[in-house]
């Protein structure tokens, strides 16, 4: 009777502790398999980009954690708002998660899709990387130089090559010309590829992109930083070790892009959070500090789970509501 006793305390234990944890082997605590089935990662913009760089980097090493693979899927075009709708019109059941940036913020500030708002679409799964904005020329002889560019006594029009019409890269181009003097002028781009194509053919004269994506540009001698959009110079890495900040040449401009991934409003919160654990395993992870963050982007701001990101996004809509209203 002893033994029996035991045993079946020992079972009530172990069943106690199955049931306090929540996700084993992608089985939800609830009984409901998730997830059987491959899970697509809408990316909302061109191949080549940063945005794109970083969710086909993050969606093979979250397909490593994850039971099922992780399908990056591009839709590109307005801005990112092409990518937003194709992802609102699929099943609210976890499958499909959207990778968001500012430009979706600064669309529901313009009242871009009246009929659909990122905010009351979607819900936060996690914020995951920021990154650096880097004014770049080509490598030429005849391209342009910083100082040629800060030149006080010149009054040229530079062509400024970027990607987000109407989004972060055209209001933080804005913001550039607003603090140097100078007079820009945006030119949108379908993809990175198109945009180096354009600056090495002399077509533009300047690009302002990310870092993510143009690291490899850098150190292949394609292109050549001129200033970091930042507090400091990035003495962390040894191609940019000597390129000044914008703060440290007397402009006050320091604008930033960040990454993260929503899914639809209706999607089960146990879901969610299951996705959002998982995204913050593989964030956190030596792979993923290793290939997208570390040295290739700002750690200023950390990982942000459902709760914390939906309250960043709020503040970033206030934040940019209030730049377009200036």
């Amino acid at each position: 009777m002893k033994t029996r006793f035991l045993l079946i305390i020992l079972f009530s234990l172990s069943l106690s502790a199955c049931s306090s944890s929540d996700y084993q082997d992608g089985t939800i605590g609830t009984g409901i398999d998730f997830p059987e089935r491959d899970i697509s990662m809408i990316i909302p913009f061109g191949r080549g980009n940063a945005s794109d760089v970083f969710g086909r980097e993050f969606s093979a090493l979250l397909s490593v954690q994850l039971p099922v693979k992780v399908v990056p899927l591009n839709k590109g075009g307005s801005g990112g708002l092409q990518g937003m709708l194709y992802a609102a019109s699929l099943p609210a059941d976890g499958y499909t998660i959207l990778e968001i940036t500012p430009s979706h913020i600064i669309a529901d500030v313009l009242h871009r899709s009246p009929k659909l708002g990122l905010m009351d679409t979607f819900k936060p799964l996690a914020l995951v990387q920021n990154d650096y904005y880097v004014l770049f020329s080509n490598n030429s002889s005849e391209a342009i130089s910083l100082d040629e560019f800060l030149d006080p006594s010149s009054t040229r029009e530079f062509t400024v090559a970027g990607v987000s019409p109407h989004g972060l890269d055209e209001i933080t181009l804005s913001l550039l010309a607003k603090e140097t003097g100078k007079k820009l002028k945006f030119v949108p781009y379908q993809s990175s590829q198109a945009i180096r194509a354009a600056l090495l053919s002399g077509e533009v004269d300047l690009y302002l992109g990310k870092l993510i994506s143009s690291i490899k540009h850098i150190r292949s001698g394609r292109l050549r930083p001129l200033m970091i959009l930042n507090e400091g110079r990035l003495e962390n890495l040894k191609e940019l070790a000597a390129v000044p900040s914008s703060v440290e040449l007397g402009y006050q401009i320091t604008t930033k892009s960040w990454r993260g991934f929503v899914v639809l409003k209706e999607t089960p919160n146990y879901i969610r959070d299951y996705l959002a654990d998982q995204i913050r395993y593989v964030a956190n992870g030596t792979a993923y500090q290793k290939k997208l963050g570390g040295d290739f982007s700002t750690q200023v701001l950390d990982f942000k789970g459902p709760e914390q990101f939906d309250r960043f996004l709020r503040q970033q809509f206030d934040y940019y509501q209030g730049l377009v209203k200036k």
